[in-house]
């Protein structure tokens, strides 16, 4: 199983701008809350084999 944290992308079709991928929660939570603190909001979720298990605000 695969964490992914990607930063919101508010213009054009795609949804996200930059997916960055961690073998671990604790990792991906991590820097998503470094992102937070520098303003940037982002999405974390957990994939299987490139299904999307579920997702975390």
């Amino acid at each position: 199983m695969v964490w992914i944290v990607a930063k919101k992308n508010k213009r054009g079709r795609r949804k996200y701008h930059y997916k960055k991928s961690f073998d671990t929660w604790q990792k991906a939570r991590i820097y998503q809350q470094d992102l937070f603190n520098k303003g940037v909001n982002a999405e974390m979720w957990e994939e299987n084999g490139g299904i999307e298990i579920g997702k975390c605000k």
